[in-house]
């Protein structure tokens, strides 16, 4: 879309986004963004964040951006915190689990929501086993 706006002439009169957090997390990329946008005549407009086009509304969105890029950076640093401290008791974060533990649900975790923990049994190794044999079998039965 950036492209389209970019090439001259340009395809778009306007870009229209949710707020300018959700269009660049970086208060940089965006300024540079809405200034190569600019050069072409197209401007950026957000549904949630009405601006003018004076040096003023410039002003005010340069430093709603500033604060957007602190804000996720704030949420990033927490949001780690958080996994950090759920794989040290012992829960998974999600995605898929290595080959080899066991997932069990049903550790609740301050009674808002239910963790998986990561487990180790003592036949894992022959589940694991059985898991390839299975695997390296053809639909009709030949390996």
């Amino acid at each position: 879309m950036i492209d389209a706006a970019t090439t001259k002439p340009a395809a778009l009169d306007a870009i229209q986004v949710h707020s300018f957090s959700r269009f660049f997390r970086d208060q940089f990329q965006l300024e540079f963004c809405v200034r190569q946008l600019a050069k072409n005549g197209v401007r950026l407009v957000s549904i949630t964040q009405e601006l003018g086009d004076d040096p003023m509304s410039n002003m005010i969105r340069q430093i709603m951006a500033l604060f957007d890029e602190y804000q996720s950076r704030e949420n990033a640093k927490h949001t780690l915190r958080a996994m950090k401290e759920n794989a040290r008791q012992g829960f998974w974060n999600g995605a898929l689990p290595p080959i080899g533990p066991l997932m069990t649900r049903g550790a609740v975790n301050a009674g808002l929501r239910v963790l998986s923990n990561v487990c180790t049994a003592s036949n894992s190794a022959a589940l694991m086993m059985g898991g390839t044999a299975i695997s390296t079998t053809s639909a009709s039965g030949f390996r």
